[in-house]
């Protein structure tokens, strides 16, 4: 198949054997050594097609300037003339000859064409779309972050400016996974933002106005590293990406990414340009190993810190409530149905400890259902993926609940610390794989059910056995506010 690169062509297929295309009679063969396979993309500017050399099974990439304007062909030539003289792993290699003026069979319009290196891998979009999680990790965000900021930093030195960074222009290399960068020989033309709302969502706002620095290029990077870590695509999501009450709710969708980084992202992303970073300091931030600023790989601590917003005060306050409410509502219906249980089951088999053993079972169980789903129901709603809370929750609460009635916890009142502590070993066994030093959770956990058993104790030991109920809200209270603060914190990989 040939293409006809006429942008006044209707039919622009041609079989392999034309020399000219059959519609239009302009020549298919480009620069005497150029065959058009097939269009990539399309836009105001011009059109994106794959070529192949004659004599050649190397593919390339050829840009077509398809706007005859003397501002955007000027722009066009200067990328161009900067490709040429750059040679950096993730920029697309331009040969000296390779940037050529083609006048279709009409002459209706010169066309600027430019052939570049063909990056093969996958886009951003892609990579996300076919990979296990929708998102990344901190360890792969610095990694193709500095690589990405190298390669802006190389086309700045050459006082050239990309502007149409998103996550379709970024490409996974397939050779060794860095990151490429790829759709240069495309100007920015203002009136594109009603037809390229997708690109939009990654302009920063002085763009929109015609006005650009190089710092505009750092903010469309630190967009496309936001929708990386978060998997929320702005174009999709603008809304979560915009100020509100000073807080950018973007970052509540990265929990497994540091503060630090985070911050950087924002900085990155500030409304005006002169406040965000440049590329050296960027750099320097990244790779710093004095007190560094963001901890690579390997040496992330967890923050002790959290920024306390609507979406931190709705969580926790949503957490200890579902904690109370299944701990309370389903232990009542489990000690009722467990009691029952135990009452038949001894009867039945002539064996109190056989009776035992199934009521606590129910206990532990009907419990676990009601605070799993709880629990499960706020973590969703806040965007905590948690694959599997629910049912770790039940079967931890249904082994506690054997053990309490085994060791006599039960008749104690005491159940509260053996489940905080057994719970918490099956609940790390899901928060292991998102949470960074998940075995933190087993000590919270426990701990936490030793001050919820204190406050309890606490309220009997003073204000007497009538208070019991209200001892027992306190002591979930506690326990929620512990085990909930530390999900805020957000340890994970």
């Amino acid at each position: 198949m040939n293409l006809c690169i006429n942008p006044n062509c209707d039919k622009p297929q041609n079989s392999d054997s034309n020399r000219f295309c059959a519609n239009c009679g302009s020549e298919l063969l480009l620069a005497g050594r150029y065959r058009v396979l097939r269009q990539l993309d399309s836009c105001i500017s011009g059109d994106t097609y794959e070529v192949k050399e004659v004599g050649s099974d190397i593919c390339k990439v050829l840009q077509v300037l398809t706007v005859d304007k003397p501002q955007v062909v000027e722009s066009f030539e200067k990328t161009a003339t900067a490709l040429k003289v750059i040679d950096y792993p993730g920029i697309p290699k331009v040969e000296a000859n390779d940037y050529f003026i083609y006048l279709p069979r009409d002459k209706a319009v010169r066309l600027h064409c430019l052939i570049m290196q063909k990056i093969e891998g996958l886009n951003l979009y892609e990579y996300l779309a076919q990979s296990d999680n929708n998102h990344i990790n901190e360890q792969l965000a610095v990694k193709w972050l500095q690589q990405a900021v190298n390669i802006i930093q190389h086309l700045h030195n050459h006082n050239l400016l990309h502007l149409r960074i998103n996550p379709s222009n970024f490409i996974v290399k397939a050779d060794d996974d860095n990151l490429g960068l790829i759709g240069f020989g495309q100007p920015h033309i203002q009136s594109e933002k009603v037809i390229y709302k997708a690109i939009i969502a990654y302009t920063p706002p002085e763009q929109l106005y015609g006005n650009v620095v190089p710092q505009s290029d750092i903010f469309a990077v630190a967009r496309v590293f936001a929708f990386l870590v978060t998997g929320k695509d702005p174009s999709k999501h603008l809304h979560i990406y915009e100020p509100s009450s000073n807080e950018k709710t973007w970052r509540h969708y990265a929990s497994q990414i540091s503060p630090k980084l985070l911050d950087l992202l924002d900085t990155m992303m500030d409304e005006v340009p002169m406040q965000r970073p440049d590329t050296d300091s960027i750099l320097k931030i990244l790779t710093s190993q004095q007190a560094p600023y963001i901890e690579l790989p390997n040496s992330v601590k967890p923050s002790l810190s959290i920024k306390w917003g609507k979406f931190e005060i709705n969580f926790l306050l949503s957490w200890v409530l579902a904690t109370i409410t299944g701990v309370m509502i389903g232990g009542l219906i489990g000690f009722i149905i467990g009691f029952a249980t135990e009452f038949m089951v001894g009867a039945i088999t002539k064996n109190v400890t056989i009776g035992y053993i199934s009521g606590g079972a129910i206990f532990g169980l009907i419990t676990g259902i009601l605070v799993g789903a709880a629990q499960s129901l706020v973590l969703h709603q806040h965007d905590y993926k948690y694959k599997w809370w629910m049912l770790v929750t039940i079967l931890g609460f249904t082994i506690e609940g054997i053990l309490s009635v085994l060791t006599g916890y039960g008749a104690k009142g005491e159940m509260i610390i053996i489940p905080s502590f057994a719970v918490g070993i099956f609940q790390w066994l899901v928060l292991l794989q998102y949470v960074r030093r998940a075995y933190w959770w087993v000590l919270v956990s426990s701990v936490s059910g030793a001050v919820g058993i204190g406050a309890y104790k606490a309220v009997q030991y003073f204000l007497g056995n009538a208070y019991s109920i209200f001892g027992g809200i306190l002591g979930l209270v506690g326990f929620g506010l512990i085990t909930g603060i530390f999900i805020l914190l957000s340890w994970k990989d």
